[in-house]
């Protein structure tokens, strides 16, 4: 019984590791950044209108950036209830790859 505990936790330590990086679809990998616009399959708007799906309030800032080796829309959401959020969506299939909390005021 304490060998398939062992094995349990260490299933899941790995698995909690490997799932921090979200990927997306687009790798920019030797891409220069002014060459992402043209890779990019989703408009800005796009990105915008899904991170406000995901948190419903008022989009004050978004950039296509690289993350993680992969073309991201970054877009800054003031939710509803007045808090931040910067929320991650792929620029590729408008996937939310991560939306969090931020503490403080957006710059």
């Amino acid at each position: 019984m304490k060998t398939l505990s062992t094995i349990f936790a260490a299933t899941l330590l790995s698995s909690v590791a490997f799932a921090q990086a979200p990927a997306g679809t687009i790798s920019t990998k030797d891409k220069k950044s002014k060459d992402y616009a043209s890779l990019a399959t989703i408009t800005l708007q796009e990105a915008v209108d899904a991170a406000l799906v995901k948190v419903p309030g008022k989009a004050v800032d978004a950039e296509l950036d690289s993350e993680n080796g992969f073309l991201v829309y970054e877009v800054k959401v003031v939710a509803t209830d007045n808090t931040n959020h910067e929320v991650t969506v792929d620029a590729g299939n408008k996937a939310i790859l991560k939306a969090e909390a931020k503490k403080g005021m957006f710059k």
